[in-house]
């Protein structure tokens, strides 16, 4: 089976890019057994297949903002009334056979980024100022 490309939506809203090639790197992803959400007109309207982990609310994992957030202002899953929870995986649609696609470029593109790359530039201050 051939690598599908994917992101990890973390919940401190970081955003890595993954290569997806079977069910249990999808499990990886999610740290857990997975499940599809549903998504307001279906994931192809959307262009994508949202994928978290299945106990993730019984884990107590954290809220995942950046996606609640982000499907909530495409509408396409109502957020706030049912929060995701944890690291989510994001990838393509599914194909005629049912398969996960590769999440295209433009899509990747969209998702909100939250997090910044620590810096360690030293920044001089002029006290006289």
């Amino acid at each position: 089976m051939t690598a599908k490309q994917g992101v990890i939506v973390r919940t401190n809203g970081k955003i890595e890019p993954v290569e997806i090639k079977d069910l249990e790197d999808m499990q990886a992803a999610v740290g857990g057994m997975i499940d599809v959400i549903s998504l307001a007109g279906g994931e192809q309207k959307h262009g994508m297949s949202v994928y978290i982990n299945d106990e993730g609310r019984l884990l107590e994992q954290p809220i995942n903002m950046t996606m609640c957030l982000w499907l909530l202002r495409r509408d396409a899953y109502d957020g706030l009334s049912m929060p995701l929870h944890g690291d989510i995986l994001v990838m393509g649609p599914t194909d005629d056979e049912g398969e996960t696609t590769s999440l295209t470029a433009d899509i990747i593109e969209m998702i909100p980024r939250f997090w910044v790359e620590p810096s360690f530039t030293v920044i001089p201050w002029d006290m006289d100022e």
